[in-house]
Parts: structure tokens; sequence; C-alpha cells
């Protein structure tokens, strides 16, 4: 049988072996590869340690996957930046490897599929967008390979203070202790309290938990069931821990621990941050004399219910003569019975039943002996028992050792009795069924269903009385009364109660407890309990499962479109009987959160008038878990911001409410992206003779939906350096015109076609249409883009041109200042009948369009520019040569010139543009004046007196022009650098830098000579001086700029005690006075020389006739024609007439 088994087994695993390998050959995936990572996002603290985990699953390959950790900072979120992988431990950056290195971040293998990263000690510049990765190791690429977490490293901002003390108490005396905790954290956090005592280990005493729960250390815990120790919180931050009766074993060294919690999205609760104060140094004397012992003891220990049980108590020890002892017996822990030093008695809550009956008692044999008796002990007697003593004055306690007492349970009917549910967590609102199960059933019983409360003591719920009456206790009568508690005895010994919306408090360990009662021969009644095992029921909070999502499906939203975005609530319980209240936000882009509407649990809603743009524009809806809010014509004004959406969840009785908001999602409103083409195109319009009108198209091909068109009409003129819009049209046909411009029309022919009729055209003009596209947002108008369309051109016909104008382009150059003629020569097409409009345009370097210089109109009236009237004169016509004189040119007036004739005659009343033609152009090139300013650089050396007048002088030897105007500075050489002290500028503006300027004199002494008087000197004076001066000039157009600078000599100045007198030494005068001598001498060989060559030269040596082809006779016959030329011209220059400016204005 197990060789067929094991063959079975072989046969299994080949055939699966076949079935991959098949697999594998056809390519069929049998996974998709899937990484998963820890749930966030996670808040931590400064300097704590943070764990997160990272999985990958469905993948093929090695067992043993690599992973890879990196993180997206804020700074840069697209970014990715690597902090550690396992594949390769060099791979991390560089402000991450020396953490790396040192073991701060690390990467955890558990499994060859599961990572965790460690960062050991969190910095605020670790707050980012965690990624785990995982390279590919299958065949394909198919699934994730990446899962991303967000971490937020908030300040620590915990403080734990108990001050420094040294305590010395007594024995049984009380001890007072008091801690501050407090917290500042942006985000919804617990504190959890502790109290710790020092001795050779830390030793818990008590803690309040993160979940508001006091819970003792296990050596403390009989104590604090005692009351002996206890917490209480005096204030937010201030907690005081109490020890009514101190014992020796509490001697050490007690300090206080803060811990602060958050809950993570996967609802565990996490310690970011824990701090100790600093310790109270305690020590604990023992009473001399009074120090006892406490024994317990039972003659039986095992006994049989209903049988009597009594358990003894007595204190021995050292002088116990004038001790008054109260004495407190314990039942695992519970207190059963106590006798005071009075003598009175009194019993737990459990037996005051048994003490009316007279079935419990406490007596006093003697001075240090008492007995509890216990008539008729029942099952729930048995247990553990102790005795706690306490000494008056001393306040001395001790606790004797524990006695275990069994009872004997005889047989009976009831076999079991078992307590269960159907669930064992369930959340808020919801209704909880505890089944009793009693097997056996023979007898009348009692059925009570018990909780146990958070400080660990047994409460009644309810009770199904044999009689069939249902009774509630304490707390829970009233949800009885109002139906929420509900107890019932159904079939076959099972009996049920119901917890009807159950709240956070009914969470706990449950159990049931069976009375039953059996009558016996001597007709008395007598009763059995039976307790079941315990269940524990959680009870979650609605809010901990609960999750809102607010999505959309694009959150750049066009203009004027439609916008909707989606709240989605969903929990791990259903919300089909809860009832909802849905809320919505909304922040403007400069503004704060503002509740825009809200639709309550009955169905009503309710808009917020205070926001506007959204009534009437906006639709709420709700279908199952999802409330969707509509948007209509969606607009920036109104519309754009931030968005977030809240649930409220509350139970069906408006009980337990519960909220969640999500997270905050903004919509960007953009315009629609502009869809207008214009025509382009450079075309021309040509002009024939008499046409009087023309019209010019702008054609629009294309467009923005739903939006308007303002079309612009622009000019370009000689006339006019820039273009000059003439004409407006709206998008509602409405027309505007320049003052200056009337004689043009604005028609729209089509849709997409705008033509502009032109009743006075003139050649040389253009003309374009500029068209701005516009949409209406909130009554207001926004531009979604503007275009300027191809350029058209007036141009006269060729077939009517007659005129013809010299189209030679020639270059000419003019120095500075000096005159230059533009000729305007008609060679043929001059006819007195008509009348002729001449203008001269210039094009300068930077310009794209020519410009009007000098226009003399066929009406009679001159166009010109302003700043060039005092400078041009217009010649007179003289067999159709026109001229324009420019005067002064300077170096801005270089550029391109030529001259345009239109001819106009006589045609049906009216003078009608005939013919146009234009010349060629003149290159004109200003030539600026040569730099020739020289200053006098001989270094001088002065001494002056102490107290005295030093000169010093400034001499310009030779100027560029002769009308230059000057600037001059004076300075003292100074390390580093030179120290300005004065400065008389071009404008005649004297500047006086330095602090001492009140001993400076300036003068100019004549056109070019100037000096700078220091009075009076002082021995700080002495050093190195020079003048500077600068030569300017003024353009013809009143533009300054410099044409040269040039520093004077050095002069060294001395300024020595009172006595001395100034001198002026020329510095290496005997060398110049030496050389101007010998080069005079030089000059007197060199004319001796000449006439001597001259007189040998002209002797005669032949009687040959001259040659007429001498190169002499050739260069003084070409300069005689030049100059018959040039009177020539001057003869013909003196037949024009000159007309002034005055002349051609009328």
């Amino acid at each position: 049988m197990e060789r067929s088994t094991e063959h079975h087994s072989l046969h299994l695993v080949h055939t699966m072996f076949t079935g991959l390998l098949w697999l594998s050959i056809v390519g069929i995936a049998w996974a998709q590869r899937e990484v998963t990572i820890q749930e966030g996002p996670l808040y931590r603290t400064v300097g704590t340690h943070i764990t997160i985990w990272c999985k990958v699953s469905g993948y093929q390959g090695p067992s043993k996957q690599n992973f890879q950790y990196s993180v997206y900072l804020p700074s840069a979120p697209d970014r990715e930046v690597v902090m550690v992988s396992t594949q390769d431990p060099s791979l991390s950056y560089a402000k991450y490897n020396q953490r790396v290195r040192s073991g701060d971040i690390l990467v955890e293998r558990v499994t060859g599929d599961h990572t965790i990263l460690h960062i050991r000690q969190l910095q605020e510049l670790d707050t980012g967008e965690y990624e785990c990765h995982t390279p590919n190791t299958d065949g394909k690429f198919y699934g994730s390979y990446s899962a991303k977490v967000n971490l937020t490293v908030l300040p620590d901002t915990l403080l734990v203070n108990m001050p420094h003390q040294e305590l010395e108490k007594t024995e049984g005396s009380s001890l007072e202790v008091t801690c501050d905790v407090s917290k500042n954290s942006s985000r919804h956090t617990h504190l959890s309290v502790s109290l710790l005592l020092t001795s050779d280990k830390d030793i818990h005493i008590l803690s309040l938990s993160r979940d508001f729960v006091l819970v003792p250390g296990e050596a403390f815990s009989e104590r604090f069931t005692s009351g002996d120790i206890r917490m209480d919180k005096l204030s937010d931050t201030s907690y005081r821990l109490s020890i009514k009766a101190l014992q020796l074993s509490d001697q050490g060294e007690l300090f206080c621990q803060g811990s602060e919690w958050i809950e993570d999205p996967d609802g565990t609760w996490t310690k970011i941050t824990e701090k100790k104060s600093e310790k109270t140094v305690l020590k604990v004397s023992a009473l001399q004399g009074r120090d006892f012992k406490v024994q317990v003891e039972s003659k039986d220990t095992s006994i049989s219910m209903k049988s009597a049980l009594e358990i003894t108590c007595s204190v021995s020890g050292g002088n116990l003569i004038g001790s008054r002892f109260s004495v407190a017996w314990l039942l695992d822990g519970a207190v059963m019975a106590t006798w005071d030093t009075s003598g009175v008695s009194s019993f737990g809550t459990q037996y005051r039943t048994q003490e009316a009956k007279g079935q419990i008692s406490v007596r006093r044999r003697d001075h240090e002996t008492w007995t509890l008796r216990l008539n008729q002990v029942n099952e729930q007697d048995g247990g553990s028992y102790l005795c706690d003593v306490t000494e008056e004055m001393s306040k001395m306690r001790r606790q004797s050792t524990s006695v275990d007492i069994s009872i004997k349970i005889p047989e009976t009917a009831i076999r079991s009795v078992r307590l269960h549910s159907d669930v064992s967590e369930l959340y808020e609102g919801d209704s909880l069924t505890l089944f009793c199960q009693v097997s056996g059933l023979s007898a009348s019983i009692d059925l009570t269903w018990l909780t146990k409360r958070p400080s660990g003591q047994w409460v009644e719920v309810a009770t199904l009385k044999r009689d069939g009456e249902a009774e509630a206790a304490g707390e829970y009568v009233q949800r009885h009364r109002t139906g929420q508690l509900t107890v019932q005895r159904l079939s076959n010994g099972l009996h049920s109660l119901t917890l009807d919306s159950v709240v956070k408090g009914d969470g706990g360990p449950y159990c049931c407890r069976l009375t039953a009662w059996m009558q016996q021969p001597d007709d008395e009644w007598r009763n059995e309990t039976y307790n079941s095992s315990t269940i524990q029921i959680n009870v979650r909070p609605l809010g901990s499962t609960l999750e809102v999502v607010l999505m959309s499906r694009k959150q750049r939203v066009t203009s004027g479109d439609s916008a909707s975005l989606f709240c989605r609530v969903k929990a791990q319980y259903s919300l089909r009987d809860k009832r909802l209240t849905w809320s919505w936000d909304f922040q403007p882009t400069s503004g704060s959160f503002q509740n825009l509407v809200n639709v309550y649990g009955n169905g009503s809603l309710s808009w917020e008038d205070s926001i506007p743009g959204f009534q009437g524009e906006a639709q709420l809806s709700i279908k199952g878990d999802t409330s969707t809010l509509t948007i209509y014509r969606v607009q920036r004004q109104h519309h754009q911001g931030a968005y977030r959406c809240t649930v409220l969840v509350r139970t069906r009785d408006a009980s337990v409410p519960a909220a969640s908001a999500s997270y905050i999602m903004n919509v960007n409103v953009q315009l629609p992206d502009a869809r207008l083409v214009l025509d382009t195109a450079d075309r021309d319009v040509l002009v024939t003779g008499g046409q009087d009108e023309v019209s010019v198209s702008c054609i629009i091909k294309a467009m923005t939906p739903g939006a308007v068109l303002h079309v612009g009409w622009f000019l370009l003129s000689p006339a006019s350096p820039s273009a000059v819009n003439i004409l407006n049209v709206t998008h509602e046909g409405l027309t505007s015109h320049h003052p200056s411009f009337s004689w043009f029309l604005s028609e729209r022919v089509s849709p997409n076609t705008l033509v502009l009729h032109v009743l006075r055209p003139r050649l040389q003009e253009s003309f374009y249409c500029v068209v701005r596209e516009q949409l209406q947002e909130s009554g207001e108008w926004v531009t979604l883009v503007e275009k300027t369309s191809g350029i058209t051109r007036v141009v006269l016909s060729a077939s009517d041109n007659t005129l013809k104008i010299l189209k030679k382009n020639v270059s000419r150059e003019v120095p500075a200042g000096g005159d230059v003629v533009l000729h305007c020569p008609l060679e043929e097409g001059w006819s007195a009948a008509a009348l002729y409009s001449v203008s001269w345009y210039y094009q300068g370097p930077q310009l794209s369009t020519p410009s009007l210089v000098y226009r003399a109109g066929w009406e009679g009236l001159p166009e010109y520019k302003e700043e060039l009237a005092g400078r041009l004169q217009v010649v007179a016509a003289v067999r159709g040569n026109y001229s324009l004189i420019m005067r002064s040119v300077g170096e801005e007036d270089a550029g391109k010139y030529y001259c345009q004739v239109e001819e106009r005659r006589l045609q049906e009343d009216s003078w009608k543009m005939k013919a146009s033609d234009t010349s060629g152009y003149l290159q004109l090139k200003v030539l600026a004046p040569e730099d020739r300013l020289t200053l006098n650089r001989t270094e001088l050396t002065l001494i002056a007196a102490e107290g005295s007048n030093l000169t010093l002088p400034c001499n310009v030897v030779s100027t560029s022009v002769f009308d230059a105007t000057f600037a001059i500075t004076w300075w003292k050489v100074q390390t580093p650098g030179h120290q300005l002290l004065f400065n008389a500028s071009r404008l005649g503006q004297f500047v006086y830098p330095s602090e001492e300027g009140n001993r400076l004199q300036y003068e100019r002494t004549s056109e070019l000579m100037f000096q700078l008087r220091i009075l009076p000197t002082r021995l700080s004076d002495t050093g190195i001086y020079y003048c500077r001066i600068q030569e300017w000039l003024r353009t013809p157009r009143g533009v300054w700029y410099q044409l040269g600078q040039q520093s004077g000599g050095n002069m060294s100045v001395t300024i020595q005690a009172a006595g001395f007198h100034s001198h002026i030494c020329l510095v290496s005068g005997l060398f110049y006075f030496l050389l101007v001598v010998l080069v005079f001498l030089l000059f007197l060989l060199m004319v001796l020389g000449w006439r001597l060559l001259t007189r040998w030269r002209n002797k005669p040596r032949s009687s040959s006739p001259r040659n007429e082809n001498d190169i002499w006779l050739s260069v003084k016959t070409f300069e005689m024609k030049v100059e018959k030329k040039e009177n020539a011209e001057t003869d013909e220059a003196e037949q024009i007439k000159l007309c002034s400016k005055r002349d051609l204005s009328h």
C-alpha cells in the first residue's frame, strides 16, 4: 500500500512538472507580479525608529528577490532618490551613503520575497513618498513592480516632567508624586502615562493606557484592586500617583514615562515617541518593634458543596501590644470581607445576599486571630484565599501566602453551560446576540449574562428568571425599557440575549451564569451555580474603518465645460442601515474652507448662500455610497480651488456618530485651447489710375467654439514709425475709428471674412488685422489668444505707371555735422498738367519698415518729422528734379534714403492718382569725428608748505572738434584704488565726493586750461595726483555721446612743514630743450640740401621737347577736369531756387 501511494505521488509530480513545462512553452503566465507596501500615510516623529515592510508576490524566477527603496522628497516630487538596495549596496545617493554605512538605514530580509526597511534615527528631511521597487525576474513585464507610501516626519513635541526629589518615608506612610505629560502634535495622537520603580530592574507600578484604562503592574495588581494605589488626572497634562501605605519593597527610584501613540491606516496603534522624567529617590524605613507576619489557614482545602468553610487569619511578631488591625479576606484578588479596627465587618457586593441570610460571617477569636465562615459553599467559592492585614498606627501592611480551596461538585442534571455568538467583532450601532446553551436541563434555572468591565469587575447585564421574567441590571435597565435589550428562551435549552445599537463600551469579555434550583426531600429549594466559559466581544468604532475617497475623472477642467466630483464612502461594515450626512466644503484660490452644501440623513438638502456661482450652476446627487457634485459651465473665478467631502455616519437611532473627511482635491480651471487660425499670407492690392477705393480682407480659417472675436485694423505707413490702430470692431459689430483716420469702413461679408474699405488709398501704405478671441467668464471677457494676419500692401498697377525715377543705388560718406542732399530726379513722364506728391523715406539699420522724412503733398501741405523741422530744406522742382537738403547730420541719421513720387490728374472734377514710382537707395554713412583729444602729460613735482595753497593744473593741448564739451575730474592715487577729489560734469555740475571738499576750489582760466586749488594744504595731502578729461559731443537730434577720454601727467605732491614754498620743477626739462634744438638743426640741414638739389635739376641738359604724356601733366590735367566739373555743378546749383518751410506751407 505504501509503495502504491509513493508511485501515485511520483506520477502526480511528473504530471504537474509536464504541465508546467508545457505552459511555459506556450507562454501562459501563471500569475501577475504584485508589489505591496505597508499601508499609509504614515506619521512618525524625529529621532524615532521606523520600519516599512514590502512584499512581492506572483513573480517568476529565483525565490530570493531584490528590493530597492527610494524616496521622492517634497522639494523635488518628480525626482527619484535611491536610499538603499539589496542588489547593490553602493547604489545609495550621496546624501544617504553615510547613514547606510553606519547602519542607520538598512534593509532586513524576512524571507526571499519579504523585506523591511529600517530607519533608526528619523530626520525631518526624511519626509517624502517612499517607493519599494523589485527588479523584473519574469520572462516578460506583467503586473506591478513598485509600490509607494507617504511618510511625514513630525517634530517631537512630547514633554515629560517630574522634578527630581529625594524622599525618606516610613513603612505604612502615604506617598504622592505628580507627573506632567504634554504634547503639541498636528496629528490626532494618544498619550499613555506610566509610573515605574527602579531597584534591580524597572518595575511597572501603574499606567494610564492610550485607551484611558488604568493598568497595574503585575507586582502591584492586588494593591491596585484594594485601592492602595491609584492614579488621578488633575488637568489636561498633570497626573498624580498615590500610594496609601508604603511597603519596604517600594524603596528605589521612581520615574514617569510618557509615550505618544498614533493609529496607522491598517488600524494598529504605533508608539511614535517615548520619554522619561528625572528620577525621584524613595527610601522606605521599617517601623521598629511593630513588624508582624500574617498567616492564613483552613482545616479542609477540599470540601463539598453546601458544606461550611472557615478561613482563619492570624498575626504574629514582636511587640503587638496596643496594636489595632484591620483585616481583609481576598478570593482570587477580589475582596470578600473586611474587619476594621472598630470591629465592624463588611462584605463584597456578590456576598450581600448571603450576608442577609446569615450564610457568611466574620468573628474575632482573640487579639491576633480572625475567622471568615461560609455556611454553605457554592462552586464560585472555590479559589485562592489570602489575608491582608494593616496596622492602624504605623499603616504597616502585610499579606499572607494564599491557600487554595477546591469545591467538590456533586453530580447534577446540568451537564454543560456554553456561551457563544455568531460574531466576535462588530461595529457601533450593530446588534449583538449572545446565545447561552444549557445541556441536560432538568431543573428550574435562572440564567444571567455578565460582562467584565476594564476595572476587572464583573457586572450583570440581564437575567432570565425561572418563571420566564426578564430583568435587566444597572445601566442596562433603560435599554431594556426602550427595547434595545431583549432576552428570550428558545427551544432545546437555548437562550439568547440581544443588544441593539451597541456602543464601544459594550465590548469586552462575556459569560453566562446558570443557577439551577432543585427541591430537596425536605421540600426546601437548593440552588447550584454554573458558569460558562468566557468569550471576547470587540466593538469597533464606526470611524475605525470609515474611509471617504474624493475622485474626479479630470482635475484640469476647461472653462465652460462640466465637471463632476465623486465622493465615495466605504467601510468594513454595511452602510445600508446607517444614516449618512454628506457635507461638501470648498476653498477658493485665495481664502479658507467654507461649507458649500449639506445633505442630511432624512434626504433634505441645503446650499450655502454666501458662496456665489454654485446655486443654479451645480447639482448634487446621491446614489448608494457615492455622492456626485456636478458643476455646469465651470468658471475660473467661482469654481477653481480645493474641494473636500465629509461623511457623518449615524446609526438608525441617531446615536454613536462617526465622521471621516476625504483628502483635499484641487480643481484647476483652464481656458479652452485657442483654435483661432488667420490667413497670414502677405499680398498686394493693385490700384489702377483713378481708383478711389480698395478692399482689404481679413480671413478667419478657424476659431474656438463659443468664443467671440474682436477685430482691430492697423495701418503701416511711412508717415508713422509704428503701426496705427485705425479701426476696431467689437463682437457685437460696434465700430470705433481713430480720430485722425475717418476714411475707412469695415464690413463683415461672411462669418469668416471681414473687409476693410479704404476710401482714399495711398501708395506705400500697408494694412493688417489683429483678431482677439475672447470668452465670457462670470460676466467678464477673458482673452484666449490674439493673432495677426498677413500684411496687405497697396501697389499701383504697373500698366498705369508712366512715371520713372532713377533706380540707381548709391553710397555717400558725410562727416558728422555736414550737410547732405537727397535727390529725387524724374527721368521721364513729367507733365505740367499734373500735380505731384514727393516723399522722402528713411530706413535705419534697426527698422524693418521705412519712416517718412518729408512729404510735399499735391495739396500743398507738407508732412515731416518734428525733430527734423529745423534741419530740412526743400529745393523746388526744375525740369522734374526734386531735392531735399538735410543739414548737420549725425550718426543717428545713417541709413537708407529714397523718394517716392505720386502723380495726380484732374478727372471728373477731382484729382485722382494716375501714376507712382520710387527711386533707388542712397546709403548714407556718417563719419564720426576723429578722437584728437590731447592733454599735457608732463609729469610735475610740487612741493608746498603745510598751510599754504597748492594748485593742480590740467591743460588741454588739442581737441577733436572746436565746440566740444568737457567733463573734468581730479584723482589722488591710493592703494587700493584711486580717490576721486572733484568732478565737473559736462552739464556744469560740481561734485565733491571727499569729506574735505570745502578745501577745494575749481577754476577754468581759459577755454583749454583748468586748475584745482587745495587750500590750505595738510601733511595728509602728500601723494600723486592726476586729472582726467572726457570730450562730449551732442548730435543734431540732441543726443549726447562721449568722443574721447584722456588723463594728464602725474603730479607728485610733497607737503612739508611750514617755511617751505611751492616749486614747480620740470622733470626732464633739459632733455626736452636739447631735443628741440637738435630737431631745429636737422630741419636746417634738410632745407639746405633741398635747395642744392633743386639748382642741380634746373640746369639745362637737353633741347628735346617736353613729353605731353608726362605723369605730372596727366595729374594736373585731371585736377583741371575735376575743377571744371565742380565749377559746372556750382553754376547749376546757383540756378536752383531755395524754398523755405514757410514757402512750402503756402
